[in-house]
């Protein structure tokens, strides 16, 4: 009447079925034994499913899981991707940290790849240089170090626009007008040593 299911050997307690509150239990009965799930996959036995009890119930599915939702409560909630047999500490993850989302490679020699269309769009190698496989659209951009193109440098509004030291120098207008923003500020050429070689005009 007590609606428990008990499996020993030799009086141990392996395992038991019950009822709880009209919920299904099953326990393990032995500390940090794993319940295992197996079957048969076209005549070869597998094991489908492991629960380690000895790492709080941690679940390993020897294939995919099919869900239409997955969710993850925790402080921060985090998904790690790592090859069978590896660590946390040579996985990617996403993360949600407070307000923020963590994407990470921890390969020390690994990139961050985002892609669409099945290719690589925006690569992030482990120096943190990225390369983008089209065009880039954006407003201000502020770099601390050398911006280098392979092509040309394109102004889509009326004027190009150089500035230094946080100060507008230069500006060349969709005319091809080459001048300074101040009126007689601004030299062409550095001093006598350091000066253009020819001047060109029609």
């Amino acid at each position: 009447n007590g609606a428990d299911i008990r499996f020993k050997d030799n009086g141990a307690n392996i395992g038991v079925f019950s009822n709880s509150s009209s919920n299904f239990v099953i326990t393990s009965g032995v500390q940090d034994a794993d319940i295992i799930f197996k079957g048969d996959d076209n005549g070869s036995a597998i094991t489908a499913l492991t629960l380690d009890m000895s790492e709080a119930g941690a679940a390993t599915f020897n294939s995919s899981i099919a869900s239409g939702q997955i969710t993850i409560t925790q402080t921060h909630p985090t998904v790690f991707l790592q090859t069978s047999g590896g660590t946390t500490n040579d996985a990617a993850y996403l993360q949600k940290y407070n307000n923020d989302l963590y994407l990470y490679n921890k390969e020390s020699a690994g990139s961050l790849v985002l892609g669409t269309n099945n290719g690589a769009k925006v690569t992030i190698n482990s120096s943190g240089n990225a390369t983008f496989a089209g065009t880039i659209s954006s407003g201000a951009i502020t770099s601390s170090g050398t911006i280098t193109g392979a092509q040309d440098f394109k102004a889509t509004g009326n004027n190009m626009k150089l500035h230094a030291g946080g100060n507008h120098i230069i500006n060349m207008d969709l005319n091809g007008k080459f001048y300074p923003q101040t009126h007689n500020a601004v030299d062409l050429g550095h001093s006598s040593t350091l000066a253009f070689r020819n001047l060109y005009l029609s």
